[in-house]
């Protein structure tokens, strides 16, 4: 009895076991298939990345890059068990293998830019940014990353460099605000002409160099032009903070980005102040000059190069009884008799010569 109670306990405990190895391996088996089905999401997105995914031993031999390297020209199996320094621009690799090793010792993500050789010797600029895998001991021992293209973002870096160097020169006052009227960028000539300074006046308004009923007027001059979505000239007028009244055309341009939005507004400020006062003084002038010839009882006249009247003063009804707007536009000869015409001609040939005849005396009709 005892022996029977005993084989049938060794029985059910040896069920149970099954039971519990069954448990294990399908437990185990969904892990694999898990396993399996990660692994090959990861290895897809891996191979079909934009960028180029790597991996290197602690000396920079590289043991596996991703099939994005046919964008360079290699495929992966022409770089596997080769050091990365052989793809680096000859007068860079001191510096690219010195940021290797530090990032490597660092075991933090570090970005390292250089120019990187493709298989048909033409070159192009990359980012790379890898991560360390220690041993328990702490010992280096791969490092893993992306290397990324970034020739279009650098020829668009350099582009930006040569248009701030350029505006930094030009003597007219350059500017870039945000949608918000917040300025953005002033150049040099900006600071001379209005006294501020940029680090001052980068994340501030117009009321901060023009005051507030200015600023008002500026505003509404920007949102028209990025309203309209076109470049315009714009005349602006105030008073300066040194107390000085100024005015300019501005050249002002919508920024537009890639996503058709408009950003902000770019600007070019021409100081014309003077030459407003020289137009004040000349029109001041021409109607002094215009009030005495339109009241002397003389008549003045201009003629252009080919005979015809361009100017007469009132005068001239009282002597022909033509108003001016009767004879302007007409040949003098017109008018002269036809006794005095050959001596009138000769008269105006001298003249156009630079020849001053002396006065002369003409009937007219």
């Amino acid at each position: 009895q005892d022996l029977r109670e005993g084989l049938a306990a060794r029985e059910a405990e040896l069920a149970s076991a099954r039971e519990q190895l069954a448990r294990e391996v399908v437990e185990r088996e969904q892990t694999e298939r898990a396993l399996r089905a990660s692994e090959e999401r990861f290895r897809l997105l891996v191979e079909h990345s934009y960028d180029v995914v790597y991996s290197a031993d602690a000396t920079g031999m590289i043991e596996y890059v991703s099939p994005g390297m046919s964008r360079f020209g290699y495929t992966p199996e022409e770089l596997i068990s080769k050091h990365f320094g052989e793809f680096v621009a000859p007068e860079q690799i001191e510096q690219v293998i010195e940021s290797f090793e530090t990032g490597t010792r660092a075991g933090t993500s570090y970005p390292t830019v250089f120019q990187f050789l493709k298989k048909d010797g033409s070159r192009v600029w990359v980012e790379v940014i890898g991560n360390t895998i220690f041993e328990d001991s702490g010992e280096p021992v791969q490092q893993v990353g992306v290397m990324r293209d970034i020739t279009e973002r650098k020829r668009q870096e350099e582009a930006t460099r040569s248009l701030e160097l350029l505006l930094e020169t030009v003597d007219v006052e350059c500017w870039i605000k945000d949608r918000d009227g917040i300025y953005q960028y002033v150049n040099r000539a900006f600071e001379l002409q209005f006294g501020v300074k940029r680090q001052d006046l980068i994340g501030q308004d117009d009321a901060y160099v023009f005051g507030e009923e200015n600023a008002q007027m500026l505003r509404e001059n920007d949102r028209r032009v990025m309203d309209s979505r076109e470049t315009q000239s714009v005349e602006e007028a105030g008073y300066l903070p040194d107390g000085r009244h100024a005015v300019y055309v501005t050249r002002k341009t919508p920024i537009i980005d890639a996503d058709d939005n408009v950003t902000g507004i770019g600007g070019v400020a021409i100081d014309i102040s003077r030459r407003k006062q020289i137009e004040e003084k000349l029109r001041e002038s021409e109607q002094k000059y215009r009030d005495l010839v339109e009241r002397i009882n003389d008549v003045i006249y201009a003629i252009d190069m080919k005979g015809r009247l361009t100017y007469l003063s009132p005068a001239i009804e009282s002597l022909l009884g033509y108003l001016p707007s009767e004879i302007i536009g007409q040949p003098f000869s017109k008018f002269v008799t036809p006794e005095d015409l050959e001596k009138m001609r000769d008269s105006f040939e001298q003249l156009s010569t630079g020849i001053e005849p002396g006065p002369r005396e003409y009937r007219v009709v």
